[in-house]
């Protein structure tokens, strides 16, 4: 850039030396004693001139005048186009679907026992889009690592969760531990880590708890879980807050599945992954998939001790025990429990508030009622 540039009004580019002259770049046009435009380069690009004196054109050249289409050829085009547009079918409007009832359940796999929950979902006729995966580990349960269990919570989870959703997560357990109901295999990320994240996700949106008291096998864990929840880092709690201007509930539904037999796969990827690819149809081979057993036939166990129904249900257990549950609590509970596929069973950790310390009285001043 720079120099002066000459353009005659008869049209044509002529260059003096190479280089191309664009109309952006002038700024300034006056008219010469011929008549033709003239236009400086050095004030567009700021060419210091210290001595006043002019700079030698080392650019110029002819631009061809501008050509504008005619009107009536643009009215002849829009005319066609118009009579085209009449002549071609007009597709019909494709009515919006109408807006479906809510579902009743989510479900969740827990990975990666959970897989086995899967043939038993497809049975039942539960639609794909109403499946949901997580892994809520129960190393990390067993280590009490309270931060990473809620770190690995799923963002589709918790969004279902705020906005009111039931949510059923199933799992399949391999180490046992004695109940007072006979079970045995109940996994340690049900009975353990659906609580913890039940806890913490009341407190951070502000909801309502099912009860006066956070129960473990019949231990009351309240101030265990208070002295963990103030202990967490300040990007996990904003993570999970990042949901409370969504919550269109006021009771969090998050509810946990187990077998009771357990699983005899646990820790074989191979078999879980001819699960996988069976169901969602990457293999259509169903002689390989594996043979789902319990551990208590691989094992030969005897069955537990026979449970003692208590009459009343669950709500005559927890006024046994002198636990006070909201009947919000107790009606989500039967509705999902109608929704649980297979031979999996619905745990309820209120169940066994008469163990342990489950009976130690609430500090609240006013139980629910």
């Amino acid at each position: 850039c720079g120099g002066r540039a000459h353009i005659a009004p008869s049209g044509g580019a002529i260059l003096h030396r190479v280089g191309v002259v664009r109309r952006s770049n002038i700024p300034d046009r006056s008219r010469t004693q011929d008549g033709s435009r003239e236009f400086s380069l050095s004030r567009r690009c700021g060419w210091p001139n210290p001595k006043g004196k002019e700079r030698p054109a080392i650019m110029s050249g002819r631009v061809a005048p501008q050509r504008r289409v005619p009107r009536l050829l643009l009215q002849g085009l829009v005319l066609a186009l118009g009579c085209l547009q009449q002549s071609l079918p007009l597709a019909a409007p494709t009515p919006l679907p109408a807006r479906s009832p809510p579902p009743s359940v989510h479900h969740v796999i827990n990975l990666s026992n959970g897989i086995e929950a899967l043939a038993d979902l497809r049975a039942a006729g539960v639609a794909a889009d109403r499946v949901g995966v997580m892994r809520l580990q129960s190393s990390h349960c067993e280590a009490q690592a309270f931060d990473k269990i809620l770190r690995e919570l799923d963002h589709g989870l918790l969004l279902r969760l705020a906005l009111g959703e039931h949510v059923c997560v199933y799992d399949v357990g391999s180490r046992a531990s004695q109940w007072p109901d006979g079970n045995r295999w109940v996994p340690r990320a049900i009975w353990w880590g659906l609580e913890w994240v039940k806890y913490v996700l009341n407190d951070v949106w502000g909801l309502e708890p099912a009860a006066d008291r956070i129960l473990l096998r019949g231990y009351n864990v309240d101030d265990l879980f208070r002295r963990q929840l103030f202990k967490l880092p300040k990007d996990t709690r904003k993570r999970l807050k990042y949901y409370r201007p969504y919550l269109a509930t006021e009771h969090l539904r998050l509810f946990g599945a187990f077998r009771k037999g357990g699983t005899a796969l646990d820790g074989n990827k191979e078999a879980y992954r001819e699960i996988l690819h069976y169901e969602f149809g990457i293999s259509p081979d169903a002689s390989r998939l594996p043979e789902i057993g319990s551990l208590d036939d691989k094992l030969q166990l005897a069955p537990g001790p026979a449970p003692q129904p208590t009459s009343g249900g669950d709500e005559a257990q927890h006024e046994a025990a002198g636990l006070a549950c909201h009947a919000w609590w107790e009606e989500d509970l039967e509705f999902v429990r109608r929704h649980v596929v297979g031979d999996f069973e619905l745990y309820n950790p209120y169940n066994y508030a008469g163990i342990g310390r489950g009976r130690i009285k609430s500090r609240a001043p006013n139980p629910p009622s």
